[in-house]
């Protein structure tokens, strides 16, 4: 039995394997670091637009209801003319 376990780890394909996976873990960790980043990145990103258009419409809203008393202000001042 313990022959058997010598000569399994004294195998060729078992330390290509071996050397593979050690070589592969930093690379998959990496990926995986930068796929987040991305991602991270691409949220807050999307974020800060909705931040802006939602910015746009507010004030493009207070400029129409500021149009819109000044519009009512006239129409009521001429009619008591």
């Amino acid at each position: 039995m313990c022959r058997f376990f010598r000569d399994f780890s004294q195998s060729v394909f078992i330390r290509i394997m071996l050397i593979f996976f050690v070589a592969m873990i930093p690379i998959v960790s990496l990926s995986y670091y930068v796929y987040f980043y991305g991602s991270n990145l691409t949220n807050k990103e999307i974020a800060k637009s909705f931040s802006v258009k939602s910015e746009y419409v507010i004030e493009s809203l207070e400029k129409e209801v500021d149009r819109i008393n000044y519009l009512l202000y006239n129409c009521i001042f001429i009619m008591f003319i």
